[in-house]
């Protein structure tokens, strides 16, 4: 019923629309229809400005922008005779002449305006004009990864750091604008896996662009307080066969290599690829704490040095099958393995009034992860341009056992001689994931601007985890087993939805507004201890967003309502890390995290020179925040709790000009502000902060064939509830080669130039201070090599910027 409810307002929301009078205008006098078009690949783009001027004196007389398709109309024109003009930020400025508007003609349907990328001379070398590093959209901004050098032979998380709105910290949790908490998606398709894990799976290579939606529309999923990262992979539809290989070897064990292809013939497009990395990562830390209690202080220093080998394997394959002009069937599958083997050796002082005691634990960790992805979409045009139907079905399984080894000893000061046997612990994890989607959206299109889309789904996530902690008994020289870690759990979390958006365009103002209704349906059931906790939830989540275009200038307003769900880490009451020094836990009664999002932007283009800015603020309530105390001995617990309502408000302000036509600079600066007050453990807690985050990349072009790219990025101080992270700096430099008409490149690069990367962190609570120094692997140096056969990605081809005659 609680399903039924959600479809049914969906349904009378629908109604209400069509019946509110923002149906088809009725048009008056003259009407030039047309669609544009990039001119390599045919993609729409979305919100060009389109002008009308009079053919005499050249004087304005009306204007428009396309839509999400990159259609456009003009209504209610006088007769005479006009000419239009169409602009888009990083191409070159398009006419369209000898439109008459008469008694005799009053309508013109022009067609496919193919609109070319702006291109530089540079000598006698002829350098292709590319995209924009970024684009400014209605509901989202797009990064254009081949403007990346630096990413070369890299991963999507490597596009994305060089990002000034992105953050990736050492132990690799990613955040955007401040949160961590962010829905990857791989072509509009949820991915497999989330965070590092997924960004790292995707060879930056396969990427056409990214798409960073802070505020999405209420077609997409709620869940996720910053928003949506949607990874957009390269197509190829114009050539029979063509691919893509890439290999690469860095410093310190880095070795890398994928590939990618393309097949098209009679209506039958095949892709596939492979992707292999085997990476050795680095890591040093020290961690000096202090616990305060009544009768003293301890202090523990923790010496921690990781050495993490990642392994990974993935196979991918796609069909999309084009059954005529109203029907579409498209297909993919992906499976792979990712191995990560880590060992970390550690030395603990520990110093109490009573005694001193020294430490070392070394420990091994072996996480073998198998994952499967299969997507089923079907599409079916009930009026071509008009009404569609599409149909989606996904499934994913992923199994993550995982096994900890610890051999701890008791040392004397200078841990180099060990005393006695030492505590032997093995804890493992038998984890499965199970997840699935079942998706209807329905379009109905009036007109260009005009268009109506519902929709209906259901996700489903069912986990299992058998959690088993031994501990070796020297006396019956077996593992006998620790019932305070080993524990049995299930997990349920499972999303209905039902949405509604309309877009339309109003006196030159394109909007898009819509509503989304989730119930939610959680559950974890904790075997061990026979307790189940369940939790319900129905809620609304409204969208809106405007933009309005004159001439180079955009001004965009949106805003959205999100959520961010627990997971069951954080959820499980049972331990899920115990040691001599250290118990972290989850709280079963945590609560979602409800954020509301505003943005104002702007976009303005000077001739070369692109400037944007955008401007944000983001209140959160029902926060959830990991809390730190310690004990009389020095041990310190970990929780979860919904303590605080934060306010984060900021702007990003991000350019593009060349010096000299062989330089191109482009600068970026985020400042944001954060306001938490809250109570944590009966305390009252406040905390300002302003801080910000700074990027240059600039990049020479000494020739068609030949770049340098110099990247550096500043990070400013941020906190938390119970920390702050001082400001670190990194510095990356590629230097790309093209040869045989860019079919092969080589690209040196070194990431992380300088020793200034390293992460200085503070956390205070209750009874406990503690300083936290990460020192990052510095530097590492790669070459790469990319063979791209059949021009796997197109350029723009000739005679394209000729003048487009409108159709009869």
């Amino acid at each position: 019923m609680k399903y039924l409810f959600i479809l049914a307002l969906l349904m009378l929301t629908s109604v209400a629309y069509s019946q509110s009078g923002l149906a088809a205008p009725i048009f008056e006098k003259g009407l030039v229809r047309g669609t544009i078009v990039d001119s390599a690949d045919g993609t729409p783009l979305q919100f060009a400005t389109i002008t009308m001027h009079r053919q005499a004196d050249k004087a304005f007389t009306g204007g428009a922008s396309t839509g999400t398709n990159g259609e456009f109309i003009l209504t209610k024109i006088t007769e005479g005779k006009y000419f239009l003009k169409v602009t888009y930020v990083g191409y070159e400025t398009k006419y369209v002449s000898n439109l008459d508007i008469s008694s005799a003609k009053s309508e013109y349907t022009i067609g496919a305006v193919r609109m070319t990328k702006n291109a530089l001379q540079l000598k006698a070398a002829e350098v292709v004009g590319e995209r924009m590093s970024e684009e400014l959209h209605l509901d989202k901004k797009v990064i254009n990864v081949s403007q990346n050098s630096n990413a070369a032979g890299g991963t999507a998380l490597d596009v994305l750091q060089d990002q000034p709105s992105i953050r990736v910290d050492p132990d690799g949790t990613v955040y955007l604008r401040g949160s961590s908490n962010f829905t990857i998606l791989i072509n509009g398709k949820p991915s497999v896996l989330q965070g590092s894990d997924a960004l790292k799976q995707i060879s930056a290579s396969t990427i056409e662009n990214i798409e960073i939606m802070t505020n999405p529309s209420a077609k997409y999923d709620a869940e996720g307080s910053a928003g949506i990262v949607n990874i957009n992979l390269k197509k190829q539809s114009e050539y029979t066969f063509s691919g893509i290989a890439n290999m690469n070897a860095g410093t310190k064990d880095k070795y890398n290599a994928d590939a990618s292809f393309s097949s098209n013939k009679n209506g039958m497009n095949f892709t596939g690829g492979f992707d292999y990395r085997d990476n050795m990562y680095l890591n040093d830390q020290r961690i000096d704490g202090n616990s305060l209690y009544s009768s003293g202080s301890t202090n523990n220093l923790t010496n921690l040095n990781i050495r993490d080998k990642r392994k990974q394997y993935t196979i991918r394959a796609g069909m999309d099958y084009i059954a005529n002009e109203s029907n579409t069937l498209s297909l993919s599958l992906s499976t792979g393995k990712i191995g990560i083997d880590r060992t970390m050796t550690t030395h603990v002082d520990n110093t109490s009034p009573m005694e001193t005691k020294y430490a070392e634990s070394r420990s091994v960790l072996d996480i073998p992860i198998k994952f499967f992805n299969s997507t089923m979409n079907y599409v079916h045009k009930i009026t071509p341009k008009d009404d569609e139907l599409s149909v989606e079905a996904t499934f994913s399984r992923v199994t993550i056992p995982n096994d900890l080894t610890t051999n701890e000893f008791v040392t004397d000061p200078t841990h180099s001689i060990r005393i006695g046997q030492p505590k032997i612990t093995v804890f493992s994890n038998d984890a499965a994931r199970n997840e699935g989607r079942a998706k209807i959206n329905y379009s109905h299109k009036f007109n260009p601007q005009s268009t109506l889309e519902l929709g209906a789904q259901s996700n489903f996530n069912y986990r299992n985890f058998n959690v088993v902690n031994k501990i070796y008994d020297w006396t019956s020289s077996d593992y006998t087993t620790d019932p305070g870690l080993t524990n049995d759990f299930k997990f349920r979390n499972n999303v209905h939805a039902g949405f509604v958006t309309y877009s339309n365009e109003y006196q030159g103002f394109s909007f898009l507004a819509g509503v989304r209704g989730e119930y939610m349906d959680r559950l974890l059931q904790q075997q061990t201890i026979g307790g189940d906790y369940g939790y319900t939830k129905l809620d609304f989540f409204p969208s809106f967003s405007v933009s309005k275009k004159i001439d180079d200038h955009q001004l965009q307003l949106s805003y959205s309502r999100r959520v961010n769900r627990p997971n069951e880490n954080l959820l499980n009451p049972f331990p899920f890390y115990k040691d001599t020094y250290l118990s972290s836990s989850g709280n079963p009664r945590l609560l979602p995290e409800y954020i509301n999002s505003f943005e104002l932007n702007y976009q303005k283009t000077f001739g070369t020179v692109f400037v944007s800015a955008q401007t944000y603020y983001r209140n959160s309530t029902n926060g959830m925040l990991q809390t730190f105390t310690t004990d009389s001995t020095g041990k310190m617990a970990t929780t979860f709790g919904n303590f605080a309502t934060t306010n984060t408000y900021g702007s990003e302000l991000s350019g593009s000009f060349t010096i000299a036509q062989i330089i191109r600079l482009d600068p970026s600066v985020n400042l944001f502000g954060t306001d938490l007050a809250g109570d944590l453990d009966g305390q009252s807690i406040s905390k300002k902060a302003f801080n910000w985050t700074a990027r240059l990349n600039t990049t020479v072009t000494f020739s068609k064939d030949t770049r340098l790219q110099v990247s550096g990025n500043y990070f400013g101080k941020s906190m938390d509830a119970q920390s702050e992270v001082e400001p670190f700096f990194m510095l990356t430099a590629s230097l790309k080669q093209d040869f045989f008409e860019k079919a092969l490149s080589l690209t040196l690069q070194a990431r992380n130039i300088l020793t200034t990367s390293d992460i200085n962190l503070t956390s205070t609570g209750p009874n406990y201070n503690s300083t936290i120094h990460v020192r990052n692997e510095v530097p590492v140096v790669s070459l790469i090599m990319s063979y791209n056969f059949n021009n796997f990605k197109r350029s723009a081809r000739p005679n394209d910027n000729i003048d487009v005659q409108p159709g009869l």
